[in-house]
This record gives structure tokens, C-alpha cells and sequence, in this order.
């Protein structure tokens, strides 16, 4: 009888994680800095389905046995579709949103008649490079976009104003009567 008990008191090893704990260290963080900024890398919902995978296997730790030690080796393979399925976020356009909200409009009225403010050179500057404004770039392109607002901020600075109109000005020194006789 003690033969009997001892054997069924035989427990079966655990299983063995060690190709899987080497895979989850290759988990990408969900950050990534650019400028001093830190951003999330990845989608919210591509990146929860690779922590749930985690936090199932880690649970699997608890109960899996060398008996289901095919079943654990495929975490491998689960852990790298998950990180090959990572999506990046997309690129934050806060910045570049606030230089285009900060265009000035390129007419100014004086005594009821409007007038272009800017020179056409200098406004079609700014207006070239918010048409260039490319709005599906992810957030590993970051740096790319922080450019576009820092080159329309500048190119607002750099607006050069329209030198006054003498159209009526000069129709009425054309209407002055000449002093000859």
C-alpha cells in the first residue's frame, strides 16, 4: 500500500516556459519618444491583444504540465503573431492643427474696401505647405509632422506685408487739373 500511495501521490513536472519567457522579453514596449514627447506606439486594441496573450500564459504557469508541453511550446508562435500584429497609432496632429488655426486670413478691410494683407508670394507660402499637410502618416513618423507645424509656424512669421494701394490715390492726382493756361 505505501508503493500504491507513493504513486499516486506522483505529481507530473510543470511545464517547461523557457522558450516562452525568452519570447515575451522580445515584447516591444508601447512607447516611443520623439522630440522629448512620448507617445503610445500602438493601438490600444493591438496592443491588449498581446498583454491578454501574456497574462494567459503567465496564468497557464499555474496548472500546465509537462503533459501539456506542446500546447506551451505553441505560445511561441501565439506571442510572435500577436507582436507581428502590433498596428502602429496613428501620428498626433494636435500642433500642426493649431499652427493651420493660426493662419491669418489674407484680406484686411480699410473704409469699406478689402484688400489683400499679404504678399502673394509670401501667403502662398503658407497656404503651399498646409495643402502639403499629409494626414495618414503613423507615429513612428511623429518627427515628419511636428515638421510640418514648425514649417508653417515659420512661414507665418515670415509673412511679408502687401505694400499699400495707390490705384485711387493715383486716379485722383490724374484728375488734378494742370496749372497751364
Amino acid at each position: 500500500t505505501d508503493i500504491k500511495n507513493a504513486i499516486n501521490a506522483l505529481k507530473d513536472h510543470a511545464a517547461y516556459y523557457t522558450k516562452v519567457d525568452e519570447k515575451i522579453k522580445t515584447v516591444p514596449k508601447n512607447e516611443i519618444e520623439v522630440s522629448g514627447t512620448k507617445y503610445k506606439r500602438y493601438t490600444d486594441e493591438s496592443y491588449k491583444v498581446l498583454t491578454d496573450l501574456i497574462s494567459s500564459i503567465e496564468e497557464s504557469k499555474k496548472t500546465k504540465t509537462v503533459l501539456d508541453q506542446e500546447e506551451v511550446n505553441g505560445y511561441v508562435n501565439n506571442i510572435e503573431n500577436a507582436i507581428n500584429g502590433l498596428k502602429d497609432h496613428a501620428a498626433d496632429y494636435a500642433k500642426v492643427d493649431e499652427a493651420i488655426n493660426a493662419v491669418p486670413k489674407n484680406e484686411i478691410e480699410v473704409s469699406g474696401v478689402k484688400y489683400k494683407r499679404y504678399t502673394e508670394d509670401s501667403y502662398k507660402k503658407v497656404t503651399d505647405l498646409v495643402a502639403s499637410v499629409v494626414r495618414d502618416k503613423k507615429v513612428t513618423e511623429q518627427a515628419a509632422v511636428n515638421k510640418y507645424a514648425t514649417d508653417i509656424k515659420n512661414a507665418i512669421n515670415a509673412l511679408k506685408d502687401h505694400a499699400a494701394y495707390y490705384k485711387k490715390v493715383d486716379e485722383k492726382i490724374k484728375s488734378v487739373p494742370k496749372n497751364e493756361i
